[in-house]
């Protein structure tokens, strides 16, 4: 059984689910618990407080059941009050009448209502000696209270309350009764509250009844979870549940959005504020597709506290970032905002907004919030006065690399620091950024004569904003052979100052190697300074001794000594101390000159003492050291450097080889002479250097090649036709050359060992018949030629060789003169060629170069008569047979006389007939001409020309210009086709001077044809004079054919009837000597019709 205490405490406030117990079975527990307890505590009085039923049951218990009937009510009342002799219950087991207890010391006012709960548990009978009247109004209060449950402080009732007749009730009546009604009446008034001010009652909603389908709230079942709640349960009270509900669907339908909520202050770090939002329940409407709340977007505006003073959120610099605009019926997903003070751009992923820009350690005045369509105004949660915290400087780097040395710079590489902010509690391994490394670096020693040098300074990184600073620098503009201390520290993106530098890490700097000297090599001093200029006009190629196999590199001209300085090329800057730096002190080493006769050069020599740096003086000027006859030639001993940072490392010094006494020691001899220099370092490791021998040969001599007495003195090839009897040399012509040459060398040849070129030219000489033949002084010596005496008469062939076997030319000072006469040229570009004065060039060349040319035709060796040599190449004779069947014929003998007779004409033209026995016209230059022609000259006296073969040119001379008629003849075959018969014929008469009139058949020239047809032949039928009416009838000599449209080049005639293809046709053209005139072909065509 439950005890007292349990069933007068305050009931708890009952969940959504549970009910509110109001059987009879409930009242009739209470009052049976009521019942044990007061048997065993016999002084507990109680009393039936009729008045306070009697002006508070009514109204309790219409508050609980509103439905409940008033007479129900009135009876329920009466029967409680007239059941004086013991308790009574009311018709209606549903229900129970509710009494008011009161408890305490008695209604004397002296009581209090603290009391009263604590008496009513002990049961004592000291309670009715000091009753207290206002006791009763712990139950029923005149004015109902906020809450009328009981508690442990219970409340203060109006005095006055309780009449004398409830202290006077009998307990024995009435006790069982009262206790019963107080306990029901505790368990109801826990659910209700009566408002003091207006008395308005308030009461839970209790459960759904059973034919309810969900539980408290009924929105959005079955999935409520999810759905932003109304907040109704069945615990909430009944004026309440309206105005909750008013409000959700205001929130949630109209309203504008919520904004979201602060999951937590602000978490500010170094580098960023970032706050984490509670976004809005959202839920899709299950009628349409639209989200409640509705976002269009949610927005954050970010403004400094100290520019938000007045709270107004106006201020210019106020930065407002969307968060998030979803797209149409998606709820929203952005729950974090970063401001960041590192540089970047502002982005949204993943939920997460990221700006950046923000003022480190600045307060930031930070509102978000949600918009719509709504016009109401809009919600914001704040995040005021947030700012990110102090950050400290990096740590010190890690892991310090000193590499890469040049002469002037190191390479210093190391690894971020691992901690990026010292203050901040923490290893910040990623941020903030690292803004900039700035590299520190002090020289330390070097091994440079007089120590190392003072150098230091800082170096810095690239700044960066949005990244890391690279983690290397070259430091540059170091002084050379110098260690340094390096140490590097850093600077974020956020503090202001550098961080602890890293400890020192050396490294030393390259020695002085883009112009440092190198000791003397086998390069050096190679060659002579002024060899141009010695030279003395002399090849520069060198050349060969006379035997033309010893080769001569360099050759002086002993004539050019006096006036240039003999000496060889000065030596590069070359470094003499084998100790680098302050180790390089006293002598450091030996410089030597050798020159002389190559055999003995080393015999004679200079010698020089270098010093090292500590040496107070140095030949910086020119200095000089003799030996006999050689000089040693010092220059620049000193510091190899000019600049302070390089200097005291290397020595250096230049130098040359003079020879001494030239005139009598360096004379024009055929063994060469030789200078060198010598270094030998005497420090540590040192070691002996030589330079290049510069060797030489002197020569002596001064003059030009000549070449003298030229002739052609022979054609050797027999290669010579005849051209109307006149003889010609032919394209494979070769001719033997002759010539006297002065002074080709002293001692040494050129070195291409030519003596001379010789050339055939056209008489112009514009145009060269031959390859150059050149005249070497090696085909001497092989024996392919040779060199001869001259002959006294200078012009004759000399037998005799000259210098015994002719091979070889004597080294002499002396001037030398020998013939060469065993030279032969051969044409190789005569084709198509006219000349009549053939021409031999030679150019002799000797050390000094080339010569005067001379020019010169053929001689008779043994008079000395020169005459002309001819050629003509461009005649291309057409007396061979199958000539006649071209269209341009076969050039035949044209007979004498104005009608030759058969058998005088007609043969093959025979060009070995003089034209002194015939009337035939010269063909000379591809062309048939007359004594009169000024186009070509012929007819001369040709025997005055030279001619190989035993040919003698004939005299023509005396053909001269008359009026005498010459003759070209042509024979024509296959003329008409077979089985064809042609009688009209069109020659093309290609000819300058011949003048014809076709009209009156006249003409400056005679034209004859006749035809031999096999049964018939004609006589010399005239193709000038038109033909009669009649026709040809017999076609005897004389007879008229022209056709009266002929021209000079263009005649048309006709012959017999009947002449067909093998018909043979002559044309004979006779042209009186004194007209100018030429002929190159007549073309013979027959035809139908004249065109």
């Amino acid at each position: 059984m439950p005890s007292i205490e349990s069933l007068v405490e305050p009931p708890p406030m009952p969940s959504a689910s549970e009910n509110l117990p109001l059987s009879r079975r409930t009242i009739r527990d209470v009052i049976a618990a009521l019942e044990a307890a007061f048997e065993e505590e016999h002084d507990a009085w109680l009393h039936v407080a009729r008045d306070c039923f009697e002006r508070r049951g009514r109204g309790t218990l219409r508050a609980i059941y509103p439905d409940l009937d008033a007479a129900l009510t009135q009876q329920l009342v009466t029967c409680h009050y007239e059941a004086d002799d013991g308790l009574e219950y009311c018709p209606d087991d549903d229900f129970v009448v509710l009494v008011g207890i009161t408890l305490g010391h008695g209604c004397d006012g002296e009581g209090d209502a603290t009391a009263s709960r604590t008496a009513v548990l002990r049961g004592t009978k000291d309670f009715a000696a000091q009753g207290d009247p206002t006791a009763c109004d712990a139950l029923l209060p005149r004015h109902p209270a906020p809450d009328l449950v009981f508690n442990s402080g219970g409340r203060e009732a109006p005095a006055g309350y309780c009449d004398e007749e409830c202290l006077r009730r009998d307990e024995a009546r009435h006790g069982a009764v009262c206790e019963e009604a107080r306990a029901l009446a505790s368990e109801w008034h826990a659910s209700l509250t009566v408002d003091a001010a207006t008395g308005q009652v308030d009461f839970a909603l209790g459960n759904p009844s059973s034919s309810a389908a969900e539980t408290f709230p009924l929105l959005g079942a079955p999935t409520f979870s999810t759905i932003p709640s109304t907040g109704i349960t069945s615990a909430t009270k009944n004026r309440d549940a309206v105005q909750k509900l008013n409000e959700w669907l205001s929130t949630y339908l109209l309203d504008a959005p919520p904004p979201p909520t602060l999951a937590s202050a602000p978490v500010c770090d170094t580098e960023k504020i970032t706050i984490t939002l509670t976004l809005p329940p959202q839920k899709k409407l299950a009628f349409t597709a639209s989200i409640v709340p509705y976002f269009s977007a949610l927005k954050a505006d970010v403004v400094g506290t100290t520019e938000n003073a007045a709270q107004d959120w106006t201020h210019y610099t106020k930065q407002t970032l969307q968060l998030e605009a979803p797209v149409a019926n998606a709820a929203l997903t952005v729950s974090e905002l970063r401001l960041h003070v590192d540089q970047g751009t502002y982005s949204v992923s993943a939920g997460i907004a990221k700006a950046y820009g923000f003022t480190s350690e600045k307060s930031y005045d930070i509102r978000v919030y949600g918009l719509n369509q709504s016009s109401q105004a809009t919600k914001y949660v704040y995040a005021m006065g947030a700012k990110t915290l102090p950050v400290g400087p990096p740590a010190a780097p890690i892991n310090l690399l000193v590499s890469g040395p040049t002469t002037s710079s190191l390479f210093a590489s190391w690894a971020a620091p691992p901690d990026r902010d010292v203050n901040t509690a923490g290893t910040q391994a990623t941020a903030p950024y690292i803004k900039q490394y700035q590299v520190a670096y002090t020289a330390t020693s070097s091994v440079r004569y007089g120590g190392a040098i003072s150098s230091s300074g800082t170096a810095t990184t690239t700044a960066t904003t949005t990244s890391d600073s690279a983690p290397n620098k070259t430091v540059s503009s170091l002084n050379s052979g110098t260690t340094y201390a390096i140490n590097v520290k850093a600077i974020n993106t956020v503090n202001t100052g550098f961080g602890d530098p890293t400890a020192d890490s050396t490294g030393t700097t390259s020695l002085p190697t883009s112009s440092t000297p190198s000791f003397m090599s086998t390069s050096d001093a190679s060659g002579l300074a002024n060899v141009t200029n010695l030279r003395g006009g002399y090849d520069s190629a060198g050349g060969y001794l006379l035997d033309s196999s010893t080769r001569a590199s360099t050759i002086i001209n002993h004539n050019s000594m006096g006036s240039y300085d003999l000496i060889t090329a000065t030596a590069p800057t070359r470094r003499t101390n084998a100790d680098v730096g302050g180790s390089a002190v006293g002598q450091i080493g030996t410089l030597t000159a050798f020159g002389g006769p190559t055999a003995l050069y080393t015999s004679d020599s200079a010698d020089f003492a270098v010093q090292g740096f500590d040496y107070p003086g140095g030949a910086t000027a020119d200095t000089t050291v003799s030996g006999a006859n050689v000089q040693l030639v010092v220059s620049g001993d000193g510091d190899a450097f000019t600049t302070t940072a390089d200097k005291g490392f290397y020595k250096r010094i230049t130098a040359a080889v003079r020879p001494l006494n030239y005139a009598t020691q360096y004379t024009p001899a055929t063994t060469s002479y030789s200078l060198a220099l010598r270094y030998v370092s005497t420090g540590t490791g040192g070691a002996t250097y030589t330079s290049a021998i510069t060797s030489f040969f002197v020569d002596d001599l001064s003059a030009a090649a000549v070449a003298s007495d030229l002739a052609i003195i022979g054609e050797t090839a027999n290669a010579v036709a005849q051209i109307s009897g006149v003889p010609t040399f032919t394209s494979s012509a070769v001719f033997r050359v002759q010539f006297n040459a002065k002074d080709l060398a002293n001692r040494f040849l050129p070195s291409d060992k030519k003596h001379a070129d010789v050339i055939m030219t056209t008489s112009d000489g514009s145009i060269q018949l031959t390859p150059t033949q050149t005249v070497l002084a090696s085909s001497m010596a092989s024996g392919t030629n040779k060199y001869y005496t001259v002959p006294g008469d200078r012009t004759s062939t000399s037998l005799t060789p000259y210098n015994t076997n002719g091979k070889f030319l004597v080294a002499q000072t002396a001037s030398q003169e020998v013939q060469l006469n065993d030279i032969s040229v051969a044409f190789s570009n005569a084709s198509a060629r006219f000349d009549e004065d053939l021409r031999v060039k030679v150019k002799p060349y000797n050390l000094k170069g080339a010569g005067s040319q001379i020019s010169s035709r053929y001689m008779d060796p043994s008079t000395g008569t020169t005459k002309c040599l001819r050629i003509d190449t461009t005649t291309a004779v057409q007396n061979a047979s199958g000539k006649a069947a071209t269209s341009t014929g076969q050039h035949v003998t044209s007979g004498t006389g104005a009608y030759p007779a058969s058998g005088t004409f007609g043969a093959a033209y025979d060009h070995a007939q003089s034209l002194l026995s015939n009337q035939e016209l010269q063909q000379i230059k591809a062309l048939w001409v007359t004594p009169a022609s000024t186009a070509v000259v012929g007819y001369k006296d040709y025997s005055a020309f030279y001619s190989s073969g035993g040919l003698t040119g004939p005299n023509y001379a005396s053909i001269t210009s008359s009026s005498s008629y010459r003759y070209v003849t042509f024979k024509y075959t296959g003329t008409i086709g077979s089985t064809l018969e042609r009688n009209m014929f069109q020659a093309a008469v290609s000819a300058t001077g011949l003048t014809m009139d076709g009209t009156t058949g006249t003409a400056n020239h005679t034209l004859q044809v006749r035809v031999d047809n096999g049964t018939y032949s004609t006589g010399w039928l005239d193709a000038v004079a038109n033909i009669l009416p009649v026709g040809l009838g017999a076609a005897g000599d004389g007879t008229a054919c022209g056709n009266t449209g002929s021209t000079a080049s263009s005649r048309r005639f006709y012959v017999m009837t009947g002449t067909n293809s093998t018909a043979v046709v002559y044309l004979r053209l006779g042209i009186p000597c004194n007209l100018n005139a030429t002929v190159t072909s007549i073309t013979l065509t027959a035809v139908t019709a004249f065109t």
